[in-house]
């Protein structure tokens, strides 16, 4: 590449299609894009081929450069044009603050893999053993029991929704028990999150937004087929109470849906965990 363009006495540099693409090490449809969005300045010779001057290889290492710390490659153009240094300043630091969410993000959901892994593990080796653990804030938003309709119940509080999911990272479909004298007596859908995953304030009102307190709480991995047994969660509750007498429920029980899958024999199976909000007596 040296040998062909360097400069000879006043002759401007200039460098080819496959010249760019092989010092940049990236494809030449790349670079014939680039120049077809028109973030990257080229010229023709005489033959109608496209070649590039001094100016255009130093644009081509800025859009990758801008590429690669996460400029969209429309916005290119946008930034080593600017002529004004704090409106480029400006970009850079709305990127990466961009890029510090992403990586918040990412964390958390490294968080949420690794307890995901935890969880499955239990429900391998501690099926249905129930476990005292310290639970973390848990955001339940509650879209109704199985005798409404959960669609018109969403139309109706379709702000709070909106608010509710711009406000997470993860989110879990849940059940929430109406526990009472050793037995379930209903229950309601709800969406939930935890404090961690959580990274907003829902300033809406609804009476669907439900806090449960961080604080100590019994968790049981268990897996039923199929539809849900309420019957085995009201023995698995039943069974954690007796286990841990020191301890009676603070709020209502509820179950967070970790996978499923379907077995063998195609049936669906769904592993859940069982969590009941406690407080010593």
């Amino acid at each position: 590449i040296y040998n062909t363009s360097r400069r000879e006495g006043n002759k401007a540099m200039r460098f080819t299609v496959g010249q760019l693409a092989k010092v940049y090490n990236i494809s030449s449809q790349a670079i014939h894009g680039y120049v077809d969005m028109g973030i990257l300045p080229c010229v023709r010779d005489d033959n109608g081929y496209r070649y590039f001057d001094e100016y255009g290889f130093q644009i081509l290492g800025t859009i990758i450069k801008n590429r690669n710390i996460g400029f969209p490659l429309k916005e290119s153009n946008y930034v080593y044009q600017k002529s004004n240094l704090i409106e480029i300043l400006h970009r850079l630091n709305e990127q990466e603050q961009k890029a510090n969410d992403e990586m918040m993000h990412l964390m958390i959901q490294l968080q949420q893999l690794d307890n995901d892994k935890f969880l499955i593990q239990r429900a391998l080796l501690q099926k249905d053993i129930p476990v005292l653990i310290d639970m973390d804030k848990i955001y339940r938003y509650k879209l109704g029991d199985d005798t409404q309709n959960i669609t018109d119940l969403i139309k109706e509080d379709s702000t709070a929704v909106s608010l509710w999911y711009s406000n997470l990272f993860y989110t879990q479909s849940s059940l929430v028990l109406n526990y009472e004298d050793s037995h379930i007596n209903g229950h309601t859908f709800c969406l939930m999150t935890s404090n961690n995953n959580y990274h907003g304030k829902i300033d809406y009102p609804s009476n669907n937004l439900e806090i449960v307190e961080k604080g100590k709480a019994i968790s049981v991995m268990t897996i039923y087929k199929n539809e849900v047994s309420f019957k085995l969660l009201e023995s698995l509750i039943n069974t954690s109470l007796v286990k841990y007498p020191e301890y009676c429920i603070k709020s209502e029980p509820f179950t967070r849906l970790v996978t499923s899958f379907s077995d063998e024999l195609c049936e669906k199976v769904n592993v859940i965990e069982l969590v009941i909000p406690v407080k010593k007596r």
